[in-house]
């Protein structure tokens, strides 16, 4: 198991609507995704806000989408990603949809910057049509994410790659020495001493 607030693989989470959900037509609704499908870090709350809160900060790719079902003609589906309870990113737009199915999906995906602590995402649609909703099963209306690669503190957990040094840094371990070289010795161990790192024995730096 990892350590508290380490990035090894993950976080990482999949989660998805499992019924059909009615939603007020022409209002951004959030998609209440009741249920997971992984969520490595238990940072996807899926019984109350349904929402993602990464307690390991970095960049996140995450992915939605939504399967719209009406009783008459669909006028517009819209999907966005919301961050911290604003929307961050839209996706794509569909109109007007007439055929007898009276379905159609969208899409989104985008790149995330998370603070590793109070930010956190989640998934609306916005429909015009009779009667809406959001069509639910694993499939259908779903959003899923992961930490981006590069913010990974360990590039080789499970040992994929070989154990040496010429490995490590062609996988862009050492990418970032001189930026850290040049900050000075006070400020690395400021910041070491403000990040509240602790050794294997939990001894702490001062």
């Amino acid at each position: 198991k990892l350590a508290t607030n380490v990035a090894g693989n993950g976080p990482t989470f999949a989660a998805y609507r499992n019924a059909d959900q009615s939603i007020t037509t022409s209002t951004w609704t959030k998609a209440q995704l009741n249920t997971e499908e992984w969520d490595t870090a238990s940072a996807f709350d899926s019984s109350t806000n349904y929402r993602f809160t990464p307690q390991v900060a970095g960049y996140y790719q995450i992915n939605g989408g939504i399967y719209a079902g009406a009783s008459g003609t669909i006028t517009r589906i819209i999907i966005g990603i919301y961050k911290n309870g604003s929307i961050y990113k839209i996706g794509n737009y569909m109109a007007p949809i007439t055929a007898d199915s009276l379905r159609g999906v969208a899409v989104v995906s985008s790149m995330v910057y998370m603070n590793g602590s109070t930010d956190y995402v989640e998934l609306y649609g916005y429909i015009t049509a009779t009667s809406p909703v959001f069509a639910g099963d694993s499939a259908q209306v779903y959003m899923n994410g992961f930490l981006d690669e590069k913010d990974r503190i360990f590039s080789n957990l499970y040992g994929h790659d070989p154990v040496n040094l010429e490995s490590a840094s062609k996988r862009g371990d050492f990418s970032q020495i001189s930026e850290i070289i040049s900050k000075g010795r006070k400020q690395i161990i400021e910041e070491i001493k403000s990040s509240g790192l602790r050794g294997r024995g939990g001894a702490g730096f001062s």
